[in-house]
C-alpha cells in the first residue's frame, strides 16, 4: 500500500508536464535544487582550496549553480516549455535578476554567519539554502517560467 505523499512525489518527479501545482513544482524543484546546489557547493569548496577569497569563491560558484539551475528548472520543473509565455532569452533575463537577489542572500549570509560570527564559510552558505529554495521556487513559477 503506497502512501499518497510518497505517490504524490514520485508522480510529480516522474511526470512532470502532468501536474504543474505549486506543490508539485517544488517537489521537483527539490531534485533540481539539490544538484544545482551540489554544482555550486563544489565549486566553492575547490576555489577556496584554490585560496580564493570566499566572497569571489560565492560568486564563482553561484555561477556555475544558476547555470545548472536554469536548464534543469526550465526542462524540468516547470515543464512544458511550449507553454511558457516568455521566450528563452527573455526567461533567462528575469532569471538572471532573480539569481542576483539569490547572490544577495547567500553574501548576506556569508557576511553574517562567517565574518560576524566565526562560522565556516561553507556552513554559512549551507545556511542560506533553505531562503533561496523558497525564494527560487516562488520566482520561478511567478516571474521567469509563467504559463497563465
Amino acid at each position: 500500500m503506497k502512501l499518497p505523499l510518497v505517490g504524490f512525489i514520485l508522480n510529480s518527479l516522474t511526470h512532470p508536464g502532468q501536474d504543474n501545482s505549486l506543490k508539485a513544482q517544488a517537489v521537483r524543484q527539490v531534485l533540481s535544487g539539490t544538484t544545482a546546489t551540489l554544482m555550486d557547493l563544489v565549486s566553492f569548496k575547490i576555489a577556496l582550496i584554490l585560496g580564493v577569497h570566499p566572497m569571489i569563491a560565492a560568486v564563482i560558484s553561484f555561477c556555475f549553480g544558476t547555470a545548472t539551475n536554469f536548464t534543469i528548472t526550465r526542462y524540468y520543473v516547470f515543464a512544458e516549455v511550449e507553454r511558457q509565455r516568455k521566450r528563452t532569452s527573455a526567461q533567462f533575463v528575469i532569471y538572471l535578476l532573480t539569481c542576483f537577489v539569490s547572490l544577495g542572500i547567500v553574501q548576506a549570509f556569508i557576511l553574517v554567519f562567517h565574518f560576524q560570527l566565526g562560522l565556516d564559510p561553507l556552513l554559512a552558505k549551507v545556511l542560506a539554502i533553505p531562503v533561496m529554495f523558497v525564494w527560487t521556487v516562488l520566482s520561478g513559477r511567478f516571474l521567469v517560467f509563467d504559463k497563465s
